[in-house]
């Protein structure tokens, strides 16, 4: 195998790579949004540290 041989390879896994981790965070983002909108709220998550978490959640 030469060098330009070894570089295509890699530049056409690393390429790939990067295509299916965007492909994998637009999913993500894509199942949220559509778990949103059919809950009409986000999933409740803990509050963050030093973020309070004493007021009351909102309610619709």
């Amino acid at each position: 195998m030469t060098e330009a041989t070894a570089t295509a390879i890699v530049n056409l896994l690393t390429g790939l790579g990067l295509f299916l981790v965007l492909l994998g965070i637009a999913y993500l983002l894509y199942s949220f949004g559509s778990y949103i909108s059919r809950t009409g709220a986000p999933p409740a998550a803990p509050p963050a540290a030093g973020a309070g978490g004493s007021s009351p959640p909102r309610t619709p």
